[in-house]
């Protein structure tokens, strides 16, 4: 008899981290990764749900509701932030709502024409559509102030490996960073600095699967060994001041080769 067990995780690492018995016992697990939605599958995907509202004319090539560049402008967004498609419909969701709250306050002013119930109805060809400026102001809400909290909610040493895959990258600008490269950093650099506790690599890796979680750092497609996956910092300097402003060791390691956080 043959025994297939499935293990589903949002954590990168699981079967390094949780199962290592596997290993010593000469088991490899398969894995399948999921990485986070592409701008172009998350545009795709949005098209294609809109076209569904075509009732006149299935086959009809017209998008309705959004601007193609307004989709394209929520799905960059989107896949810059997490490449989450749940946070996408979110995003299409809310600013639809705005066309709507705009169409309202147009229709009470007596801009627009009423039938006799004081209504307005529109078709798939006749709504207005959302355009960029709808989107940009939703984007804006959601992930300015919720990058904003999250920034400033992180721990000290999650805050300090952000800021050592940010100083690595910018001392080996044209050379990938994998996750082991940037332990071994993290470890020399605290060895040498004694700024705070080094962590344990299980301990390290957590922390990197909770900030790709959340968008601050970016991994890339899995290969065979979890340790070799690429890794690059997804945060602008807007966002590194935040994360350093008021921690004195964090501005003093990011102040070790006279970089400026404008």
């Amino acid at each position: 008899s043959k025994f297939l067990l499935i293990g589903i995780s949002n954590s990168l690492d699981m079967i390094d981290r949780l199962l290592p018995r596997l290993k010593i016992n000469g088991l490899n697990p398969n894995t399948l990764s999921f990485m986070p939605y592409t701008a172009e599958q998350i545009k795709s995907i949005i098209i294609t749900k809109l076209k569904l509202l075509n009732v006149k004319d299935p086959n009809s090539t017209n998008i309705p509701i959004m601007h193609p560049a307004a989709i394209q402008l929520c799905a960059k967004k989107s896949s810059n932030n997490t490449g989450d498609l749940r946070k996408a419909f979110d995003i299409c969701r809310n600013s639809i709502e705005m066309v709507e709250r705009e169409i309202r306050g147009l229709n009470s002013q007596g801009f627009i024409n009423k039938d006799i119930d004081g209504l307005i109805e529109f078709d798939e060809d006749s709504a207005p559509k959302v355009k960029i400026n709808h989107i940009a102001k939703i984007c804006a809400s959601v992930f300015d102030n919720h990058q904003s909290t999250r920034l400033k909610n992180l721990n000290l040493q999650q805050k300090f490996i952000i800021c050592m895959l940010i100083k690595k990258e910018s001392e080996i600008i044209n050379e990938p960073i994998t996750i082991n490269s940037l332990y071994e950093y993290y470890v020399k650099k605290i060895e040498i600095d004694r700024l705070i506790g080094v962590l344990k690599k299980g301990e390290f890796l957590e922390i990197i699967s909770a900030l790709e979680s959340i968008g601050i750092l970016k991994v890339s497609k899995a290969n065979k060994q979890y340790n070799q996956i690429r890794i690059t910092s997804s945060i602008s300097q807007k966002d590194l001041k935040l994360i350093v402003d008021g921690v004195t060791v964090l501005e003093k390691l990011m102040g070790i080769n006279g970089q400026e956080i404008n």
